[in-house]
């Protein structure tokens, strides 16, 4: 599921937007495939990892959190390598 939050981090790494809002504009608009298997994976682990509070959105809200923190946190550590392969992608 990180790798769905990620993508979007990465292009917006590559291009010096990085920033959570801008990394969620990414994922919803081209995206959209991602954002809802993302979504619909939060929605599975929410319910086996709370399944008595179906309704409770804080618990499905945290493990979203969660998983956007790391995968900023990985896309961090590789920014460089990302940026480079990029570029030369474009060059290309």
């Amino acid at each position: 599921m990180k790798v769905l939050f990620a993508g979007p981090i990465a292009e917006a790494v590559v291009f010096d937007q990085a920033g959570p809002e801008r990394a969620l504009e990414i994922l919803e608009a081209q995206g959209q495939d991602d954002f809802r298997k993302a979504t619909e994976f939060v929605q599975l682990l929410s319910n086996m990892t709370f399944p008595l509070d179906q309704n409770d959105k804080s618990g499905k809200q945290k493990l979203i959190d969660e998983l956007w923190e790391e995968a900023f946190e990985l896309v961090d550590k590789l920014k460089d390598n990302i940026r480079s392969r990029a570029e030369a992608e474009l060059e290309v």
